[in-house]
């Protein structure tokens, strides 16, 4: 959606966030096999004016060294940021083209540590002081594929 989209009333026994897609790029690779399944992260900074931070350290530390790593079962990444400023602000989209996605992201954390090697760097990819966590979820295609 553009700047110019407004999200539809959510109905109110219902949790409704809408997000639009950043315009930094997704990081990742294409793979050419069927996206089979999905991690959600939904973040938001500690203090609001720190928004612009956290997304910084998201888009150039976190998931840059996630794709970089290659880590099996993951393709794409794509950043969204919640359309009306709100909060979670920021969804990390993962994209997997493993039948067990849970799996590929359990790796993930593992091979980034591995591949960073020293602990200072780490643990600049594992955390940012504005970091909140507010869901994570990992999701796979059920049923069969269509040919």
């Amino acid at each position: 959606v553009d700047t110019e989209f407004t999200a539809p009333a959510t109905p109110p026994e219902i949790s409704g966030h809408a997000f639009r897609r950043t315009p930094r790029p997704g990081q990742g690779r294409l793979t050419g096999r069927p996206t089979v399944g999905l991690s959600l992260v939904l973040i938001s900074p500690t203090d609001p004016a720190r928004a612009q931070d956290l997304r910084d350290w998201a888009d150039f530390v976190h998931l840059r060294h996630i794709a970089e790593v290659g880590v099996p079962g993951y393709s794409m990444i794509t950043p969204y940021e919640h359309a009306a400023g709100g909060d979670p602000r920021f969804l990390h989209f993962y994209e997997m083209d493993t039948d067990d996605p849970e799996a590929a992201f359990l790796s993930m954390t593992p091979l980034v540590r591995e591949r960073l090697g020293d602990r200072a760097a780490f643990k600049r990819w594992a955390g940012h002081d504005a970091l909140r966590i507010m869901y994570v979820n990992s999701f796979r295609r059920l049923g069969e594929r269509s040919a």
